[in-house]
């Protein structure tokens, strides 16, 4: 019903959100609200979610 889906995310990428997200928004998160993070921009990237989408970021 909800077209939810689950996907994975390299270490690298969780520091690097983790390191955007504290430089640009003053932001410090927890590896796993990072890796929620990550997933999103992956997901924007391959184009499966798209920009103008609602979505929830749960970890």
């Amino acid at each position: 019903e909800s077209n939810g889906f689950a996907v994975a995310v390299s270490d690298e990428s969780i520091l690097q959100a983790q390191s955007e997200c504290a430089t640009e928004e003053g932001v410090l998160l927890c590896p796993e609200g990072a890796a929620t993070v990550a997933a999103l921009r992956q997901e924007l990237t391959t184009g499966r979610i798209k920009p103008t989408e609602r979505v929830v970021l749960f970890n």
